[in-house]
């Protein structure tokens, strides 16, 4: 016979489908993607602030900062998430660094390469650099000897697979190194990149690098000179680590950058917390030409009101910016933004309430999607802690799914007149028809994934049911699904 509503009530059964169903442009640019660590109602995510992160070719991302715990798993500094957002366990770390992690960089073998500020990784001695083998283990064959006097802060990795650090250090393995070096594939120090006295000016630190496709690096941070030429804040070096005189920031950056990212066309995105650039008002952030003159097509009226941490470019040129603001050009939005090309804000890219707190730390996924990393809790109101995807950050249409499923039932899914009102229950692993089922689940969530199918095999009547792309739910012939 049908079930009826009355039927569920005179048997305390609720049952409730919330199979998030979102059809191709219905995710809002800039919300919160409700599929990534369902686990996370306040009590998931990380411990501590997430500083860095990077997203694997498979999807995964890693990440590091000044967590102990990741959804409540003993993770010191470093994790690595699967693609949904839960810990992958296959990524065994040990104990992990005895410090924090600032910057990490994986390469094209995927094995990780981190800096930051610790002493050990897994019990071995390991001063602030270290490189990791893809199961989280540390890799032997990266040697560093004594490794960096103080902490590193930024990392890039040359397409010849040598590896550019900057941060506050003087020396490497004890050779002096002004806050900037280079590393041979294997840990040790590169010579023939000899930046002379590098970095220099009071309090002086690198905390940006980019390589350009000419191999060329532009580094940003808090200094006003390099190598006794005077560069404020911002400079582009050349192969060898000399400064590259045809860049001419003129009086640069009058305060510290914190970012800085190359178009395609060899522009330059910079962030941070400065005011002005080479005399010119620029609230936060601006926009270079190639050669390191100030480019006026880049219009951020007033910019923002706090320091960009972070920027990330998208694939239609769109940029995305993160950190401690809560305005852009006089419009509230909370230390998350999408711009324009020209520097305008992009309205479209909608973060509602934003971020509750600071964003560290972010990477654009292959679909567009962004991660962000940082000391935040919630996003828009929704519990965050400390890591959360934004949905279609690339714009221009297409799906953005959360591909999870709901239900508040307990019972067998074969007999409805079992089943009862309960806890939410847990199918993590993407468990997908009544035959596979337990018949007496109880625990504290669900998620059934996108590529996965619900099976109706009984009448059922329920309040809500939407259905994911990529998802499935099939009522079998003869048996009714009634929603009401």
């Amino acid at each position: 016979m049908k079930i009826s509503i009355s039927y569920y009530q005179r048997l305390l059964c609720l049952f409730f489908i919330n199979l998030a169903f979102v059809l191709p442009s219905f995710g809002q640019p800039g919300s919160n993607d409700a599929s990534f660590n369902t686990i996370d109602v306040g009590s998931g995510g990380a411990s501590g602030s997430i500083l860095c992160m990077a997203v694997q070719s498979d999807g995964k991302i890693v990440i590091g900062g000044s967590f102990t715990t990741y959804n409540g798993v003993a993770r010191n500094g470093i994790a690595r998430l699967n693609a949904d957002g839960s810990l992958d366990a296959t990524f065994a770390p040990g104990t992990g660094v005895n410090g924090s992690l600032q910057a990490l960089a994986i390469q094209s073998d995927g094995k990780i390469v981190i800096g930051g500020i610790f002493f050990s990784y897994n019990g071995t001695t390991r001063a602030n650099i270290a490189r990791v083998n893809t199961d989280g283990s540390l890799d032997a064959g990266f040697t560093p000897g004594t490794g960096t006097s103080s902490t590193i802060y930024a990392m890039s990795i040359q397409t010849d697979g040598k590896i550019i650090i900057g941060g506050t250090f003087t020396t490497y393995n004890g050779t002096a190194r002004n806050n900037i070096a280079r590393l041979h594939t294997n840990g040790s120090l590169d010579t023939d990149f000899n930046p002379g006295t590098g970095a220099g000016g009071t309090g002086a630190y690198i905390y940006t690098t980019s390589i350009q496709t000419d191999g060329k690096i532009i580094i940003g941070g808090q200094f006003t000179f390099f190598n006794g030429t005077a560069r404020s804040r911002v400079a582009r070096l050349n192969t060898d680590g000399t400064v590259d005189m045809s860049f001419s920031p003129g009086t640069g950056a009058n305060n510290n950058l914190r970012t800085s990212a190359i178009q395609s066309d060899g522009k330059i995105i910079i962030g941070g917390l400065f005011t002005s650039y080479n005399g010119t008002a620029r609230n936060r952030i601006c926009r270079l030409n190639a050669d390191g003159s100030l480019d006026a097509g880049f219009n951020p009226g007033s910019g923002a009101d706090n320091t960009i941490t972070i920027s990330a470019i998208q694939t239609d040129g769109k940029i995305i910016i993160g950190g401690m603001f809560t305005t852009y050009n006089t419009t509230a939005i909370n230390r998350l933004a999408r711009l324009n090309t020209d520097g305008t804000l992009d309205g479209s890219f909608n973060v509602g309430t934003g971020a509750n707190n600071t964003i560290w730390s972010g990477a654009l996924q292959s679909d567009g999607k962004m991660i962000i990393g940082g000391l935040f809790t919630t996003f828009n109101g929704t519990a965050r802690t400390r890591i959360a995807r934004i949905l279609a950050a690339a714009g221009g249409g297409g799906s953005s799914p959360a591909h999870y499923f709901r239900s508040i039932a307990s019972g067998n899914w074969n007999v409805p007149a079992t089943w009862e009102s309960s806890p939410v229950a847990d199918f993590s692993s993407g468990l997908v028809s009544p035959a596979t089922l337990s018949p007496d689940f109880n625990a504290s969530n669900v998620s059934i994934r996108a590529a996965h199918t619900v099976t109706v095999t009984a009448n059922m009547v329920v309040d809500q049911t939407t259905v994911s792309t990529g998802g499935n739910l099939v009522v079998n012939s003869g048996v009714s699904l009634t929603i009401q």
